[in-house]
């Protein structure tokens, strides 16, 4: 009996140690200095992937299409008020008090979509900002192309502090996000939930600020379907994730964070002058580690 208890207690007493260096390495270990912390970077060497102008955070090989979706990326990682400036210049308050929401400051097309939105709301709100006074003026249709879905709507609500609308969208995700999870880990086709849409069901599960079982439920299939070397995805689903790993992670020359092996895009690496300024796959990733670990 004796023997037992002694050897429960050095169980214990070995298991306290390694416990307390797992924390350690990620929580009090290497202290990033993320180039999220320098700010935007308004500087452009005419080769930078992504640069500053007009309010909005461009990628060099693109049009202003996913302008909207790209600045509010940036807005989490550098928290600068000129792009959330620019945000606010992508919407228009309608006189029913309505608001119309566009892909970039131009707003010379109506095709903005769920992604875009949702990156906005979701920007705002980690931001700081209530916004209430956005939910209740999007329209079920958001644009010529695209309207909302039921769980978008409830997601919504329950951003803008809603309890019940966000009890009802864990109980509609959780079995749609399963279902999904299932099929991606399955061999029937070749066909995937696109990891687009995983990250961003990522970020609306952040943006909740929520500690609910329902929450951690939702997350932890959140995580099954997105690839394993997937940081992001775990960080903003509360998976514990290395300093050092995070520290290792080179910037590419696609938001990497919703790419995965099933998608028709070739990623490489950055050169060094494409990656001389506002990285944003490396700062987000940063940013948020920092934001959780900022103790």
């Amino acid at each position: 009996m004796l023997v037992k208890k002694i050897g429960t207690i050095c169980f214990l007493f070995l298991l306290l140690i390694f416990s307390g260096n797992e924390v350690s390495s990620q929580e009090n270990g290497l202290k990033l200095t993320p180039m999220a912390s320098k700010g935007l970077l308004l500087n452009d060497n005419g080769k930078t992937r992504f640069y500053f102008k007009d309010g909005m955070m461009w990628e060099r090989t693109f049009d202003e299409g996913d302008n909207l979706w790209r600045t509010s990326l940036a807005f989490i990682a550098y928290r600068d008020p000129a792009l959330k400036e620019g945000m606010l210049q992508c919407l228009e308050w309608n006189a029913d008090g309505s608001v119309r929401y566009y892909r970039s400051t131009s707003k010379n097309d109506e095709t903005v979509s769920r992604d875009q939105v949702s990156m906005f709301l979701s920007a705002m709100a980690l931001g700081g900002e209530d916004v209430k006074k956005y939910v209740k003026a999007t329209k079920w249709r958001l644009s010529k192309r695209y309207s909302l879905t039921p769980d978008m709507w409830l997601w919504m609500r329950a951003l803008g502090g809603n309890k019940f609308a966000r009890t009802l969208f864990y109980l509609m995700e959780i079995p749609i996000a399963k279902t999904y999870q299932l099929w991606n880990n399955s061999n029937i086709s070749k066909g995937k939930f696109p990891a687009y849409a995983v990250h961003l069901l990522a970020w609306q599960v952040y943006a909740l600020n929520d500690p609910s079982n329902l929450n951690k439920t939702l997350s932890r299939i959140i995580v099954k379907m997105a690839e394993k070397e997937n940081l992001l995805v775990k960080l903003l689903c509360d998976q514990p994730v290395g300093s050092q790993q995070v520290l290792n992670v080179k910037p590419k020359n696609d938001f990497q964070w919703q790419r995965d092996r099933y998608t028709k895009v070739s990623l490489r690496y950055l050169t060094k002058e494409e990656a001389e300024f506002n990285t944003i796959d490396v700062d987000v990733l940063r940013a948020i580690y920092e934001d959780i670990h900022h103790d």
